[in-house]
């Protein structure tokens, strides 16, 4: 069973400075080309190698499998099944990495706010944007409202349903603002219920589902 943020050490200071920089990141992302997309690629890779440095074997190992667990599933979902596509129809290097820092920055977010007020919110958070998925969207987000049952499942039965919690909320941030900025579409999709829309609650809940099979591990 995973620890959460109180017992691996994660710095809070994560909890502002991983966001920022992935923002940064996506938003540098909408104006390079391939060669720039690497250069981001291998920086953030750099990052995600510092950020684990200062913290204990077991956050280290999650943190890498939570990277490794993402990779298949932006393979599979981009590539493979083309149910989202990135800009320049390829899996850019600094997206993997990413997953890392993302899972380390919801353990930091769920060390300040709190367990109890954490996995709360993100209950309530999750079914409505489930919801709404389901019943305001022109086609129903079949897809999210299946990914958002799967998280439900570890917030209740999860030690870890802190860290799972921050990750949904750290994951639903950079969705929103990457979607904003030109990100990542729903294009080609075999499914009618995702063709068409952006990566939506299936993205936000994909790396928070990461962070619960990865750290069952652990």
């Amino acid at each position: 069973m995973a620890a959460t943020g109180f017992r691996l050490g994660v710095p809070r200071a994560y909890a502002i400075a991983w966001p920022a920089y992935g923002a940064g990141v996506l938003a540098l992302d909408t104006h390079v080309g391939l060669g720039g997309e690497r250069a981001l690629g291998v920086l953030t890779w750099l990052v995600l190698l510092g950020a684990l440095w200062p913290l204990p074997a077991l956050a280290r190992a999650q943190a890498l499998g939570v990277v490794a667990f993402a990779t298949i599933g932006e393979v599979a979902g981009s590539i493979v099944w083309g149910v989202y596509h990135y800009r320049l129809h390829d899996l850019p290097l600094f997206v993997p990495p990413g997953h890392g820092l993302v899972y380390l920055t919801g353990l930091a977010v769920a060390r300040i706010v709190g367990e109890r007020r954490i996995v709360w919110a993100a209950v309530v958070g999750s079914v409505g944007w489930g919801l709404a998925g389901l019943t305001l969207l022109p086609r129903p987000d079949v897809a999210g409202g299946l990914g958002v049952a799967v998280l439900g499942a570890g917030l209740w039965r999860s030690r870890a349903r802190a860290a799972y919690a921050g990750v949904f909320f750290v994951v639903a941030a950079l969705e929103l603002y990457g979607t904003s900025i030109g990100g990542p579409q729903i294009a080609n999709a075999s499914s009618p219920t995702l063709r068409g829309h952006r990566r939506g609650t299936y993205s936000r809940s994909t790396c928070a589902i990461a962070s619960i099979s990865t750290s069952w591990s652990g």
